[in-house]
């Protein structure tokens, strides 16, 4: 059996008008993965996500989420 966890996963956006998009990418990857979801933004920390259940999941939604984070960041240059 996977041994469950929690992580925070704090991201800096560089372009407010896209945070909506990003918060709905994070909870529609973090419903497929079957992971917990706890979303909080502020101005001076930027986006912060709590993420629990599986280890192995948290790990791949991390990676995922900032891959698509450095795509959009990529075609905004």
């Amino acid at each position: 059996m996977a041994r469950t966890g929690k992580k925070t996963i704090l991201l800096q956006i560089s372009n407010i008008d896209e945070l909506e998009d990003i918060i709905k990418y994070a909870q529609k990857r973090a419903d497929n993965a079957g992971l917990r979801l706890t979303i909080d933004y502020t101005h001076d920390i930027g986006l912060k996500l709590i993420v629990a259940g599986p280890r192995d999941k948290i790990q791949l939604y991390e990676h995922q989420i900032r891959d698509a984070l450095r795509e959009d960041e990529e075609e905004m240059n």
